[in-house]
């Protein structure tokens, strides 16, 4: 190793081992003239049929893999080297939407909607080519064909609180904020899926006030816990744009890149002073955008631990104030003594949230594509036998 400790995590470091989830997912996809979709209910509504907006109660699996340690980026000239520090992961998100009940209760197999494998960055500050502060860097491969390099403040935001979410919009935009007849959680006879969602508003998982902010699905997950302390950090990630049409991948500082089938057939114009350059003349899904906030919290939780014998099998309990039907922390006793009557303990656990928002742009129009879950470790967490005292 060169450098003369292994390079820093920074708040990257609370990434580790397996987390589980439940989630929301919602997203605006194109819809060919020849789309195979099929509605249960006539569309009625005036709206272009040029899209559908299509909605999933998840099922997620996140694992944080063991640190890459020393990763040297070598300088030139005046910049010394440098090195980095990272956290590799996969990401796969299921289909959990289950029409009968309105729940996120799916049974047997459910189909994939999303596989990513990537790394996070800590990227320490340099000094001279460039001048820049410390980073965090998001660099995920997703299946559909397009790569990205995310960054963000390496200093995260601390709060000895819950945290606090920002309202997100899921209006497309051009030239302005253009509502859709999808967004209305009561017109069945929308181009969106599911259509009906009255079954999904009785039981509070897809609301209007969701629709309006998604990130309402994270602030239902926080309620009645007891959050000590919460750390967050945001990343992003756009192509830089020369006007209404998009820019070719690949031209400048471009961070996200998308395969010749999303970002459709270039045009060559003529432009006044500046000569002959490339737009994009159309677009079947281009990514143009991607922002994504994770917040960290740790959570106090209590556990009743029965009475137990110290030659007794690890006893496997969850917090006594556990919701039904969401990803629930489960904790672990070992008995090395014997535990004479019942007894109610504070134990802790990490808890990871995130909201993101990739933008999707096709027919002109900028479409959000958005993003939440609140998981929790999938393996027990192991209570020192000093909280049964």
């Amino acid at each position: 190793m060169e450098s003369e400790k292994v390079p820093t995590l920074g708040p990257l470091a609370l990434l580790k081992g397996t987390f589980i989830s439940t989630g929301f997912n919602q997203i605006f996809r194109p819809k060919s003239k020849s789309s195979k979709t099929k509605f249960k209910n006539a569309i009625t509504s005036k709206e272009i049929d040029d899209n559908i907006m299509q909605l999933n109660l998840t099922s997620e699996v996140l694992t944080f893999f063991d640190p890459l340690g020393e990763i040297p980026n070598r300088g030139f000239d005046g910049q010394p080297d440098t090195f980095l520090n990272g956290i590799p992961y996969t990401q796969q998100i299921k289909d959990a939407t289950n029409v009968d009940t309105g729940k996120g209760d799916l049974p047997g197999e459910r189909d994939g909607i999303h596989f990513e494998t990537g790394i996070w960055l800590f990227v320490p500050a340099s000094t001279d080519t460039p001048k820049q502060d410390a980073e965090l860097v998001r660099m995920a491969s997703i299946p559909h064909g397009t790569t990205i390099s995310a960054r963000g403040p390496a200093k995260p935001e601390e709060t000895t609180a819950a945290p606090s979410f920002k309202r997100v919009d899921i209006t497309p935009t051009a030239q302005g904020r253009q509502q859709k007849p999808s967004q209305d959680v009561g017109n069945a006879s929308t181009s969106r899926l599911p259509q009906d969602l009255k079954k999904f508003v009785d039981a509070g998982t897809i609301t209007d006030a969701i629709l309006k902010n998604p990130n309402t699905v994270l602030q239902n997950a926080n309620e009645g816990k007891d959050i000590k302390q919460t750390i967050s950090f945001s990343v992003t990630s756009n192509v830089p744009l020369r006007d209404n049409l998009g820019r070719i991948d690949g031209d400048g500082d471009a961070d996200i890149t998308n395969i010749p089938f999303l970002r459709g057939p270039p045009l060559e114009v003529n432009v006044p002073e500046q000569g002959s350059m490339k737009f994009l003349k159309s677009s079947n899904a281009l990514v143009t955008t991607v922002t994504a906030t994770l917040w960290i919290s740790t959570v106090a939780s209590k556990i009743t631990v029965p009475a137990f014998t110290a030659d007794q099998q690890p006893i496997l309990l969850k917090p006594v104030n556990a919701k039904e039907g969401a990803p629930t922390p489960v904790f672990r006793i070992t008995p090395d003594r014997g535990l004479s009557a019942a007894k109610t303990v504070t134990v802790f656990s990490s808890q990871i949230q995130y909201s993101q928002n990739v933008v999707l742009r096709f027919r002109g129009i900028d479409w959000p594509h958005v993003s939440v879950a609140t998981l929790v470790p999938k393996d027990p967490i192991d209570v020192p036998a000093s909280a049964l005292k």
